[in-house]
């Protein structure tokens, strides 16, 4: 890869750590989780890349 790439996709993964990071701090959190059980969201939003944390802010978030 050329350092141009590099430059263009260091921010991307910085945006997905953060928004892992939030997802994952907020789901530690709550008490109780109406979808999912929190192991199984816990896993969705760790495995899969940006779409795990994506599908916890909709599917969840919107049950507080």
């Amino acid at each position: 890869m050329d350092e141009k790439m590099i430059m263009l996709l260091i921010p991307i993964l910085i945006i997905e750590f953060a928004l892992k990071f939030y997802c994952c701090f907020k789901l530690y959190k709550k008490d109780f989780v109406k979808t999912l059980n929190k192991p199984v969201w816990f896993i969705l939003i760790i495995a899969i890349n940006l779409l795990g944390s994506v599908a916890y802010l909709i599917f969840e978030d919107r049950h507080e």
